[in-house]
């Protein structure tokens, strides 16, 4: 269930953050953040938010990602910057019209959580421009479905995998907030495009602890809305660093076999 009101604001503002993810002083400058990567500059509004003022859930969202990252990756992983997207009044108001429906139809919980999507920057781009237009990385045998796939705030590690480099070598990372609503469980195989059924709205790959929410296309752009691009620099010459022995270590030590399986099979098949 979900008791926060972040959901029902409109985001409208760019954070600069110090390597250690600690949010730095503002004097009230309404400058842009140099940081804030020039491609997303269109979609967030060139002003600073003073540390007091920080949603408190979505900076714990944020720093439970730069752990992982760091866990993987090693030391040296840099935040460059934290920019929240404006979100126009009317998307924002299209978003609480569907969690109204489903909350109707849910008993009053229309179940909304944080969720990470990755991808390239040219992705995230055209998400931010034109919103969601396609699913994602659908491998046959293996993938829970065909929708768009999140990760929750808990366990970010699929959509962290799911990222490439800009030509800087910045990564970069939707979170958004997603209707959820009564989920269902999909297997492992299947090719399943909706709802099995009206009593459910979205799928997860595991009732217990999921690693993927899964949003069908028919709901992408209505039960979906991003709030803000979180960009990161990995350590230099991070192939030299970490072989592939290490790197398989690390994903095991945090996030189990069935991660690793998963980020293999990911990296094998991410064209198809």
């Amino acid at each position: 269930m979900d008791n926060h009101g972040a959901g029902d604001q409109v985001s409208v503002t760019v954070h600069d953050y110090e390597g250690t993810g600690t949010p730095t002083d503002s004097d009230g400058d309404s400058s842009p953040s140099l940081s804030c990567p020039e491609l997303f500059r269109e979609f967030v509004v060139d002003k600073k938010l003073p540390p007091d003022q920080i949603d408190k859930t979505e900076f714990g969202v944020i720093q439970k990602l730069f752990q992982d990252v760091e866990a993987l990756y090693g030391e040296g992983t840099d935040v460059v910057a934290v920019s929240q997207i404006f979100v126009p009044q009317v998307r924002l108001e299209y978003f609480l019209s569907f969690r109204k429906a489903v909350e109707a139809r849910r008993g009053g919980d229309a179940n909304v959580q944080y969720g990470w999507y990755g991808g390239s920057v040219a992705e995230i781009s055209d998400v931010l421009r034109y919103g969601f237009g396609r699913c994602g990385y659908f491998v046959k045998g293996f993938s829970h479905g065909v929708g768009v796939y999140l990760s929750p705030a808990n366990l970010p590690i699929d959509s962290v995998l799911r990222v490439k480099e800009d030509e800087n070598g910045i990564r970069h990372m939707l979170l958004c907030r997603i209707i959820l609503g009564k989920t269902e469980t999909i297997p492992a195989g299947s090719e399943q495009l909706y709802p099995s059924s009206t009593d459910f709205d979205s799928g997860v790959d595991n009732p217990l602890m999921p690693r993927n929410y899964i949003i069908w296309s028919a709901y992408m752009n209505s039960h979906i809305l991003p709030i803000s691009v979180i960009s990161f620099k990995t350590p230099p010459s991070l192939t030299d660093k970490i072989d592939r022995s290490e790197l398989i270590r690390r994903l095991r030590s945090f996030a189990g076999d069935e991660v690793l399986i998963s980020a293999v099979k990911l990296c094998r098949d991410e064209r198809v």
